[in-house]
């Protein structure tokens, strides 16, 4: 599964994502181009966040992160890599919608992110290959736990979290 998963082909952008070639997953980072992912934040019924443990042999194992995250496949729209990924990761399929897209330097070349949130509270069924722990945590707390260093949290996630307070005036 992970060779499969490492095959698989993805865009190629350039400064404003548009897509100029497809390269396998394992040569992004080989590559002077852009890449894009999808990552979903899902809320319960309190407006806590459900944080996922990256599982071994992942990038970034052991860290936490979105609740669902991953690489749009060569031809995917973002929503569609979106609703993909929830129900290969947590194996459920809720109603998603698009907050917004950001972008951030990955290993000195730019990661298109497309957000979308999610409202619910389960049960979820993760795929142990790609999920280690799922945890609902308020965002207050993960704001404890991120200047206390007692959770290890991705550099996307961190990101993506800041992009998502930014630009909600409300909240989940």
């Amino acid at each position: 599964m992970a060779a499969q998963r490492l095959d698989m082909l993805v865009d190629l952008v350039d400064s404003t994502d548009r897509v100029i070639g497809t390269a396998r997953r394992r040569q992004v980072f080989q590559q002077p181009a852009g890449f894009r992912v999808a990552h979903v934040f899902v809320f319960n019924g309190v407006g806590e966040l459900l944080l996922q443990q990256i599982a071994p042999g992942l990038r970034h194992p052991g860290q936490w992160g979105s609740s669902v995250a991953g690489y749009v496949q060569a031809g995917e729209s973002y929503d569609a890599a979106a609703t993909r990924k929830v129900h290969d990761e947590l194996g459920v399929s809720p109603p998603l919608a698009e907050h917004g897209k950001t972008s951030m330097v990955d290993q000195g070349l730019t990661k298109f992110i497309e957000l979308f949130t999610a409202s619910f509270d389960g049960p979820f069924f993760p795929n142990q290959g790609d999920v280690s722990l799922l945890e609902f945590v308020s965002l207050p707390q993960i704001q404890v736990e991120r200047a206390s260093g007692t959770r290890a949290f991705t550099e996307t996630f961190l990101h993506l979290l800041d992009f998502y307070l930014r630009s909600s005036s409300m909240g989940p």
